[in-house]
C-alpha cells in the first residue's frame, strides 16, 4: 500500500508559464520604472511563445533596438527570481491534495533554484500540507533531478519501504527514471498544453501509469 505521496512542483501542481508571466510583468514594471523601457512584458511573452528559453531577456531586449550591458541582464533575472509570484495551484491539484490530505503523507521534490522555488511554494500556501519539501538546489546543482539525493531524502525522513513511495511528475526526462530504480510506483501527469506533454521517452524513463488529471490518482492509489 502506497504511504507517501511525493509531488513534482512546476507544472503538476501548477502552471509554470503564469509563474513566466508573473515574473515579466514584474521585470517590465521595473524597466519602465527605472530606465524608461516601454514594452517588454509584451515582447518577452512572444519570444517565450516561440519556444525560446535560456536568453529571453536578451532576446527580448534585442528585439526591441535596447543597448543593454550584462549586468543590467543580471539585475533583470535577481527580479525575476526572486520575485512574489502571482500564480495559483491547479484545479486538480489543488483537489487532490484536499482528497489525500490527513490520509496519505505528502511531500514535495522540487528543482530550481531555490530561492524562486520558495516564494512559489509560498504563494501556493504548500508549506502547511506537504512535509518534507525537498529544494534539491539547496544540495548543489549537481543533486538536481535526477539525482539519488532528494528522493533519499525523502525515504529518510519517512523511513517506510521502497514501494510503499509514489513519485508524481510531468516530466519523463528527470522525474521517473531514478524513482523507478528505487523501486517507487511512478505517475506521469501529460496535461492537454504542459510543456513536456509531447516529450516521448524510452520505456526505462517513463512513468508506471500515465493521467491527464491528477484527480485520477485515486484510481492509482487507495
Amino acid at each position: 500500500m502506497i504511504k507517501v505521496i511525493v509531488f513534482d512542483l512546476d507544472d503538476t501542481l501548477f502552471s509554470e508559464q503564469d509563474f513566466v508571466v508573473s515574473g515579466f510583468k514584474v521585470v517590465g514594471e521595473w524597466l519602465e520604472q527605472k530606465h524608461g523601457i516601454v514594452g517588454f512584458f509584451h515582447e518577452a511573452y512572444e519570444v517565450f511563445k516561440k519556444g525560446k528559453r535560456g536568453n529571453i531577456f536578451n532576446l527580448a531586449l534585442e528585439n526591441m533596438g535596447v543597448c543593454y550591458r550584462e549586468d543590467m541582464i543580471h539585475e533583470m533575472l535577481l527580479i525575476y527570481r526572486d520575485h512574489f509570484p502571482a500564480i495559483s495551484l491547479h484545479h486538480d491539484a489543488a483537489w487532490i491534495i484536499q482528497h489525500y490530505f490527513g490520509n496519505k503523507h505528502l511531500s514535495l521534490i522540487t528543482d530550481g533554484y531555490i530561492t524562486s522555488q520558495k516564494k512559489k511554494v509560498a504563494a501556493l500556501g504548500l508549506e502547511e500540507k506537504l512535509l518534507p519539501i525537498i529544494y534539491s538546489d539547496e544540495f548543489g546543482r549537481k543533486n538536481w533531478k535526477p539525482s539519488e539525493l532528494p528522493y533519499r531524502k525523502i525515504m529518510d525522513f519517512w523511513g517506510y519501504q521502497n514501494h510503499e513511495y509514489v513519485y508524481v511528475g510531468d516530466n519523463p526526462t528527470k522525474d521517473f527514471v531514478t524513482a523507478k530504480r528505487l523501486r517507487w510506483l511512478t505517475v506521469r501527469v501529460k496535461r492537454e498544453n504542459g510543456e513536456y506533454t509531447k516529450i516521448q521517452v524510452e520505456t526505462e524513463q517513463d512513468a508506471d501509469h500515465t493521467i491527464i488529471s491528477l484527480r485520477q490518482l485515486t484510481e492509482i492509489i487507495v
